[in-house]
């Protein structure tokens, strides 16, 4: 059901999954917001990761605002709380077409 994306691999210490609420999709650090969002700065991005109410970036192509959560803070919830955050948030676009992803990229076949 949630899909894991793990862009770029990390193993910087400090580094915190995050999953956008409105994908359900896994990213492997919060600098990777920038690469899949309007969004040029990630410095505001813990502030709606605390606060998974609050919105950070917009969709590239919808240009709906995204919601954010930390991914650890994710899976301690309930499943009665997944499904009420689903419920309020999910909207089945992802950040890019599976084309568009890296690791995908066939331009250099």
């Amino acid at each position: 059901m949630w899909k894991n994306y793990n862009y770029r691999k990390t193993n910087h210490h400090l580094s915190k999954m995050i999953i956008c609420l409105n994908t359900l999709e896994v990213l492997s650090s919060i600098s990777d917001i920038t690469k899949y969002t309007t969004s040029k700065s990630s410095r505001n991005i813990s502030r709606a990761c605390q606060k998974h109410s609050r919105s950070y970036g917009k969709h590239l192509i919808t240009n709906e605002p995204l919601h954010w959560m930390y991914y650890y803070d994710f899976e301690n919830l309930s499943n009665e709380e997944k499904r009420n955050l689903k419920d309020l948030y999910y909207t089945g676009n992802f950040l890019l077409p599976e084309n568009q992803k890296e690791g995908n990229n066939n331009e250099n076949k």
